[in-house]
């Protein structure tokens, strides 16, 4: 089962790894975008020899995406970015935000399923990023792969992605589009409202799963989107088309 963590991107090369510690739990059922979070240093943070940020240093993070879980079995989904962290009095920007371990990963005690809902406990390690001198700045682009599984339901409708009512992609069902977008905060929907939201850094890749779900009665079926990662787009790739974005 997707649960829908999606702590993205992944610490690239142009950026030195900072181990955090939660403070606080998170659950997807009680935070909501724009709620900040705190977190502690878990490790000292040494660059050329010398420790630029040291363990036990506190910072902050916002909640970018957050989603309850719902009916139908959709599970809570989040994206979260951490922020600044505090060393003398000065506050150093981080960036990214990677969950240590897999989130479908039942050993680890990095996510807490409970029922639908998507919780890091307090305490809960996690991997930011802390910007190096080669590392690109706030302009660029980032890219967002979008994708519809081929074993999805309502393979007969389409998922129509826009961002500011300007239709991105449309996607049958077997489909991905690669879409380039500038730096920045996202918000992607679909024909139907439904909308996940994404922080977009310079050269970073972003996965975002797109479905349908089947209501019963006469009630139409209703497309989504869900966060998603690279393994998970990795694994339906081989059965996937890609498409032109309009």
């Amino acid at each position: 089962m997707l649960l829908g963590l999606t702590l993205l991107p992944a610490v690239s090369s142009a950026h030195t790894p900072v181990s955090v510690r939660l403070e606080q739990e998170i659950s997807s059922d009680k935070v909501s975008d724009g709620d900040h979070f705190s977190f502690s240093i878990a490790a000292d943070v040494v660059v050329d020899g010398h420790v630029i940020v040291p363990a036990g240093s506190t910072g902050t993070g916002d909640v970018i995406h957050a989603r309850p879980s719902g009916s139908m079995g959709r599970a809570g989904e989040l994206v979260l970015a951490a922020r600044s962290v505090l060393v003398d009095g000065k506050e150093i920007p981080l960036h990214s935000l990677a969950a240590v371990g897999s989130a479908a990963d039942k050993s680890t005690n990095t996510v807490i399923e409970h029922g639908d809902a998507l919780i890091l406990p307090r305490g809960a390690l996690l991997s930011a990023a802390l910007e190096t001198a080669d590392a690109p700045k706030g302009e660029g682009h980032g890219t967002v792969i979008f994708f519809r599984p081929k074993r999805s339901a309502a393979n007969g409708l389409k998922a129509l992605i826009k961002e500011n009512e300007n239709t991105l992609a449309v996607l049958t069902h077997g489909t991905y589009a690669i879409i380039e977008v500038p730096v920045g905060v996202h918000h992607f929907v679909t024909q139907n409202y439904d909308q996940v939201a994404l922080e977009v850094e310079a050269g970073e890749t972003y996965y975002v799963r797109s479905g349908f779900v089947m209501n019963i009665g006469f009630t139409p079926s209703r497309s989504n989107l869900a966060p998603s990662t690279r393994a998970d787009f990795e694994q339906n790739k081989h059965e996937l088309k890609e498409i032109t974005p309009k």
